[in-house]
């Protein structure tokens, strides 16, 4: 069905560190390179909708993100806002994301 959409991001950043998006139909995930070890993540009232057809086969998910990453190696915490919408009527997602953080120069964004 749906593949891995992987994405890096825009923005530049003073080091090596990165927003890294990898969002498909079925799962998102993100991470931040040139950061390693455990992560906690705290979200912030995100919320997730679904949309039905009047059959009842799910058409549609929308998803709002909003949370922090924080590395518990290195302390840095990195804020991501953005949204995710699913459509599975055509197997297609399209994403906008943007983190924050110390380590970026600038905001960094993926989208598709």
């Amino acid at each position: 069905m749906g593949g891995i959409l992987a994405a890096g991001c825009s923005g530049g950043g003073r080091n090596s560190y990165a927003l890294e998006c990898n969002i498909d139909t079925e799962s998102y995930v993100f991470s931040i390179e040139g950061e390693e070890g455990p992560v906690s993540t705290q979200t912030h009232g995100e919320t997730t909708k679904s949309f039905y057809d009047p059959g009842g086969a799910m058409t549609t998910i929308s998803v709002e993100i909003n949370r922090t990453m924080t590395f518990d190696e290195s302390g840095n915490s990195y804020d991501l806002v953005g949204s995710i919408n699913v459509d599975f009527r055509t197997y297609t997602v399209k994403y906008d994301i943007t983190a924050s953080g110390e380590t970026f120069g600038e905001p960094q964004t993926c989208m598709r």
